[in-house]
């Protein structure tokens, strides 16, 4: 799973990237809550890899940003994209992205020490 969250300027930031999900949250994924995305979606088109230093590319749909995750990550945080695999606490069904703030306004930084958020 890869975490993003919207800029201020409307445009996807890269903020996470997931360890493999638990079993309870990949059957809660694969229940129908995950849109393909169609050939307008920012990331189409786009390669990811597995691994830092990785060239072999990761097998990725991309799908419409319309859920939240909380999840735990480390202190590791470069440029509001954590360094390390994060690991995926829940899905939050009860927000949607536009109540995530966006990144670059006023008290959405991010607390490597907390549960964060993060649109998907």
């Amino acid at each position: 799973m890869r975490g993003v969250r919207y800029t201020t300027a409307g445009h996807f930031l890269l903020t996470a990237r997931s360890t493999p999900l638990a079993p309870r949250l990949r059957a809660e994924l694969g229940g129908g809550l995950l849109t393909p995305a169609g050939a307008d979606h920012p990331w189409h088109g786009v390669h990811f890899t597995s691994h830092w230093g990785s060239r072999e590319p990761l097998a990725f749909t991309a799908v419409a940003p319309q859920l939240v995750a909380e999840f735990h990550g480390d202190t590791a945080v470069d440029r509001g994209r954590w360094r390390h695999p994060v690991n995926v606490h829940r899905l939050r069904i009860d927000l949607t992205p536009d109540d995530v703030p966006s990144y670059g306004t006023e008290g959405s930084s991010s607390d490597p020490d907390g549960r964060q958020p993060a649109g998907h």
